[in-house]
Formats: C-alpha cells, sequence, structure tokens
C-alpha cells in the first residue's frame, strides 16, 4: 500500500459455496409447501410432455379441480372399452404421439393445447365465486332509483368503506370524489346505510350498532344509552355497576345485554367472501390399534413419472433429429424434476418420523403430553444443519390425530414436572392453562396467580407473568372480564 495516497492492492483467497441450478430446485421444493409445490408440479405438466402423473395419469392432484375432474372422466371412458379394443388404440396411437409432440416444439400451432384451455377457460370461467364486498353492495345500488348524483356520490361511499365495512371519508371527500355537493353526499351515505348488511357505512362502532337496532325497530332507552355512552363498561365487564346506574336488576340487564350480543360489531364482516385458507398436510399420523402410522398423503405430493410413449419415441429410429434433441432435454428436466420431489419427501418423511418419536405421547394423548423439543436436536440427530430442518418445514403441516397442525407447533422450549421428573413443552403448559380454565366456577374465576399455584402443586413451576402471557397467546380474557353474573 502506498503510504501516499492510501490506495494499494490485497490479495486474499476465501471459499464460497455456489448452488448449481439442479441444488436450488431442489432447495425450492424443499422450501416449497404443499399448495405451492402443486402449482409448480402443474406447471411443469403443461411445459414437459415427458412427465406424466403416476399409476397412469389416474392420481388426483390437490388443487386442481378441474384437471381432476377431466381425469375421472377419461378413466370412466377408458372403463368402457373391452381389453382388445385398448389394446387396439395403444398400437396406433404412434402417430397421435408425433402429432402431440408437435404441440410442445418451438413455434409450433397448438390446436390440442387451444382446445384444452378453452375447456378450462370455460369450466373456471362458470365457477361460482363469492362476489367481493363492493360488488355486493353495488349490485343493491343499481336497483335504487335514486338521482345520478347520489348514485355517483353512493359508488364513492362504497368505495371508501374498510373492512369491516365502516365508512373512512367524510361527506366532504365524498363530494369532492364524486364531483357532487355534500347533500348528495349526505343523502348518499343514508342510501347506503339502508343496503344490507344492516351497519354497513357507520363511521363508529356505536353508530352501527344503532343503525342495527332502528333496522329491528328496537326502541330500548336503556340499551340505546350502553350504546351511545357506555360500551366501555360491558367491555370492562362492570355490569353490577351499570344496573346500579340504570336502578334495573343484573337479570335485566342480561336481558338487554343479550340483544347486544346478537347485533354485528364488524358489519363488513358479513360480506367477506374470501376463500378460506387450505391446509394440505404433507403426511397424515394415525393411530393403529396403538401404533403410530405415518401415511403419505398423495394429495400433497402427486407421483411423477417419464412418459412411456414419449420416452417410447425418443428411442425410436424414425423420429425427426430435432425432435430427438427437444424430447432428450425434456427428459432430463423431468428426471431432475423427479428427483427433486423424492428428496423434498424422502426428507420430510425422515423429519417427520423422528417427530413422531419424540413426540410420540402427543400423537396418543393429545397437546397436554408435548415434550420440549427444538430444530437443533431433530437437525443434530439426521445429521443436516438446522437452517435446512427449518426451511424444509416452514409453512408445512402435518395430519394428526387431534387435526391439522403446523409443523412448528410441535418444537418449543418447556419445563420439567418435579413429580415425575418429565419435560413438558410450553405448548403443552398453554393446553394445562386452557383445561384449568374451562373447568373454573364462572361466578369465581381463577387469576394468574392461583393457576400459577395450582400448576405448582402439580409440579409444574411457571411464574404468573408466564401464564398471563400464555393465556393471551390462547385468547383468554382476564379473569375479572371472564366473571359471569
Amino acid at each position: 500500500m502506498s503510504p501516499e495516497n492510501g490506495f494499494g492492492l490485497q490479495q486474499r483467497v476465501e471459499q464460497e459455496q455456489i448452488l448449481s441450478p439442479q441444488q436450488r430446485q431442489a432447495l425450492e421444493f424443499l422450501q416449497a409447501p404443499a399448495v405451492e409445490l402443486q402449482t409448480k408440479i402443474n406447471a411443469a405438466l403443461e411445459q414437459n410432455p415427458m412427465l406424466e402423473l403416476d399409476d397412469g395419469g389416474r392420481e388426483l392432484a390437490a388443487g386442481d379441480l378441474l384437471g381432476n375432474a377431466f381425469d375421472q372422466e377419461n378413466a370412466r371412458a377408458d372403463g368402457e372399452l373391452d381389453e382388445d379394443e385398448r389394446d387396439r388404440m395403444f398400437l396406433t396411437d404412434n402417430d397421435r404421439w408425433r402429432d402431440s409432440l408437435d404441440s410442445y416444439l418451438p413455434e409450433a400451432d397448438s390446436g390440442e393445447a387451444a382446445e384444452r384451455a378453452r375447456k378450462r377457460d370455460f369450466v373456471i370461467g362458470n365457477l361460482t365465486r363469492p362476489p367481493s364486498a363492493q360488488a355486493t353492495l353495488l349490485e343493491q345500488l343499481a336497483f335504487t332509483d335514486a338521482a345520478a348524483p347520489v348514485r355517483a356520490a353512493a359508488a364513492e361511499v362504497i368505495g371508501s368503506l374498510d373492512a369491516n365495512g365502516f365508512l373512512t371519508a367524510t361527506d366532504r371527500e365524498i363530494a369532492s370524489g364524486a364531483g357532487v355537493d355534500e347533500a348528495a353526499a349526505h343523502r348518499a351515505v343514508e342510501l347506503v346505510r339502508t343496503f344490507e348488511p344492516s351497519g354497513i357505512a357507520a363511521r363508529t362502532l356505536p353508530e352501527a350498532l344503532l343503525i342495527q337496532l332502528d333496522r329491528r325497530n328496537v326502541d330500548d332507552p336503556v340499551l340505546r344509552d350502553i350504546v351511545t355512552r357506555r360500551l366501555d363498561d360491558v367491555a370492562r365487564n362492570q355490569l353490577p355497576q351499570l344496573a346500579r346506574h340504570f336502578r334495573i336488576s343484573l337479570e335485566e340487564l342480561k336481558q338487554k345485554l343479550a340483544v347486544l350480543r346478537t347485533l354485528s360489531w364488524r358489519p363488513g364482516a358479513a360480506l367477506d367472501g374470501g376463500d378460506p385458507e387450505v391446509l394440505i398436510p404433507e403426511f397424515i399420523v394415525r393411530n393403529v390399534n396403538g401404533t403410530l402410522v405415518v401415511l403419505d398423503n398423495p394429495g400433497a405430493s402427486p407421483r411423477l413419472s417419464v412418459s412411456g410413449n414419449y420416452a417410447a419415441m425418443l428411442e425410436a429410429p424414425d423420429t425427426p433429429a430435432d425432435a430427438k434433441k427437444f424430447l432428450r432435454e425434456k427428459k432430463q428436466e423431468a428426471d431432475q424434476l423427479i428427483r427433486c420431489l423424492s428428496m423434498r419427501e424422502t426428507t420430510l418423511r425422515r423429519i417427520t418420523e423422528l417427530l413422531v418419536s419424540e413426540q410420540y405421547d402427543f400423537f396418543l394423548n393429545g397437546p397436554s403430553a408435548l415434550r420440549p423439543l427444538t430444530m437443533a436436536r431433530v437437525a443434530d440427530k439426521l445429521d443436516r444443519d438446522e437452517s435446512t430442518v427449518s426451511r424444509a418445514l416452514s409453512g408445512k403441516y402435518l395430519g394428526t390425530p387431534f387435526g391439522v397442525l403446523e409443523y412448528k407447533f410441535f418444537f418449543s422450549g418447556g419445563y420439567t414436572d418435579a413429580g415425575s421428573g418429565e419435560q413438558l413443552a410450553a405448548n403443552g403448559v398453554r393446553e394445562r392453562i386452557r383445561t384449568i380454565i374451562a373447568a373454573e366456577d364462572g361466578a369465581r374465576p381463577l387469576s394468574d396467580d392461583k393457576i400459577s399455584r395450582m400448576l405448582a402443586a402439580d409440579g409444574i413451576a411457571v411464574a404468573r407473568r408466564t401464564v398471563a402471557k400464555y393465556r393471551e397467546q390462547l385468547g383468554i380474557l382476564t379473569s375479572n372480564l371472564r366473571k359471569k353474573y
């Protein structure tokens, strides 16, 4: 290095691991949850003629309802042919293979592929999907006879609702957005509030509840006062104080609050047409006569194989050279994809079998029997990196006798039972707390400190603050809010 200018040259040797394309693909498939994996497999089946679903293409693919329907229809059609007819069709299919191969060659016109796409688009276009909240409200607006300025402002109102159905814009903002005066904007708000579900387009919770009471013709001054000014007291479970304030009995107050509980506190939730999350377990653990068995879930990772038809074309001497080159490349891709899926299944199965061994009591007796387990321990037993195990299990689910659970559910720190010396996982302690609270006397709910002492009496030392944390994670209210009058 030159002392005059501070610049110089240095030589350094480093080792850096660079993943090959095949390794990157294997890692991508290992990390992919079942739903994402199905998308990748479907794309590969569409793009690579060398790939086909194993077992004659009859295995159903999770997440591809249309493809499954076509497969089943084709299976039924094949079943109507006798054995001689199927053999005759197979022997005369060589020309059809070449015709269909043309659809995969570069710049080839694919009439068959276009027909498949047309059928798929037609069926998908006719699937019944729940309309969006805005579409439902706009449909109701279309059947009104309001003046054009009010209709324009009403559309602006509908576009200004949040996910819970509350209006987030002022009349002035609605008027500005719709290009109308504030009077038209105000009438538009009142118009949308007459739509279903009741309570939509309110700006506050009390306003939404009052709209619902008006729609039901409920004119109870005490209930309306509670909605307008006393909701915080209800939330704090201060029922005796409320009863004294209104000079009514506690039983009368509970009857009024029963009406309040029938109202929607999130009016927009009734219009939520979102698709439910699909949970596809990678494997299913069954208790068969006291023995735990890990079963494959074909829907999570369908078996693929190399197409025998196109493999035969690759070996046929009269197949054109360009077609052979194309098929050879596609076969290499197919082989690599099949290896990736096999590696994925093998890795997940080894982890699952070890998990069942480590958490054997859970699979027999339920969440309260969970033991402490870390990914580092699993990785060490499998002779893998902890990061590999973590990536392999991220976002994936396991079918158990107690429901479909995320793999990470089985991993947590824990406590030692002083009586038996057994290790209990944090999730198991949470389940103990849930069970204790479920059995409590509603008139005298247990405090966090009392629950801590009860656990200690069972030999499980858990601090009061930890009990409070676990209770909150379970979504259970504090003792004063659980009290029943």
